[in-house]
């Protein structure tokens, strides 16, 4: 019976030792096992952009006046574009997609439509005398055709392609002021036509006397000339030109994923050719300063 008694207790014992250790074990710092590190997904910065803007653009002028279209037919002009040109307000807009690498540094690749420019200028001439002959002006009949006048009509249109970096000056208070550059190109497509009329709306013909015209009272030995061009001239140049651009702007936080751009911009879009007032052949720049507003909207940042 002792023996039992002994045997008893010796187990009762060993269990509690064991329960003690369990507790023991149950009460050490627990072993936390550290997460993968979060992966960073490449593409979770694209962003979309438009724009609208108002650009002051250089434009090519027309053909040189005369004061005697016998003069334009002795010595035709070799390009009816001229670098008499001057600068007019146009309207732009733009299409982009762009990446943002992080909060200094962006691109995109924009495409950019210019309105169209086409302008027309009209010039009257009339004959005029020395003594009794006419020598000069156009031809003249008495009863109806009393002067005559010529059309020149110019007009500009571009569309360039761009690629752009910009460089974020950081945010303060949701805006975030930046400058940037860009390469690409610009399709150009330039266009001339000037026609003489009669005093009556009647066109120079091609061939015939209605555009034959000789000093009055000269006699019968006299030289007779062509009076303005026999018909309508026109030219149309067309060039891809290398273009480069600066802009400089500010973006503003207007909503999640949604920004406001206000900015300015210099774009330099190569040059044509043209002639200047001696008629030597010479290049005029097409460029344009722009003020454009838009948005850019980016669905992950």
């Amino acid at each position: 019976m002792r023996k039992v008694t002994k045997a008893a207790a010796a187990a009762m014992v060993l269990l509690a030792g064991g329960a003690v250790r369990a507790q023991a074990a149950d009460m050490l710092a627990p072993v936390y096992q550290s997460d993968p590190d979060a992966l960073v997904e490449f593409g979770s910065g694209w962003y979309l952009r438009g724009d609208v803007g108002y650009s002051t653009q250089s434009i090519p002028g027309y053909a040189y006046s005369s004061t005697d279209p016998i003069d334009l037919v002795s010595t035709p002009p070799g390009n009816l574009l001229t670098n008499a040109g001057r600068n007019v307000g146009l309207m732009n807009s733009t299409l982009g997609v762009g990446y943002v690498f992080n909060r200094w540094f962006r691109t995109d690749v924009t495409y950019e439509w210019n309105q169209t420019y086409s302008g027309t200028y009209s010039q009257t001439f009339t004959p005029y005398y020395i003594g009794n002959y006419q020598v000069g002006g156009c031809p003249f009949n008495t009863t109806t055709l009393t002067s005559c006048y010529k059309t020149d009509t110019t007009s500009l249109q571009n569309w360039s392609m761009l690629a752009n970096v910009y460089g974020d000056l950081g945010t303060w208070f949701g805006v975030t002021p930046y400058l940037g550059g860009g390469l690409g190109f610009t399709s150009l497509r330039a266009s001339s036509t000037e026609k003489f009329f009669f005093s009556n709306g009647s066109a120079y013909s091609y061939s015939g006397t209605n555009n034959t015209w000789c000093p009055s009272g000269s006699g019968s030995g006299s030289t007779c000339y062509i009076v303005g061009y026999a018909g309508p001239k026109a030219q149309t140049q067309v060039y891809t030109n290398f273009t480069w651009a600066l802009m400089a702007g500010a973006s503003f936080d207007i909503a999640p994923h949604l920004k406001l751009d206000i900015g300015y911009r210099y774009i330099n879009m190569g040059s044509i050719s043209v002639v200047d007032s001696s008629q030597n052949t010479v290049r005029k720049t097409i460029d344009a300063q722009q003020v454009r507003a838009g948005l850019r909207w980016t669905p992950d940042l």
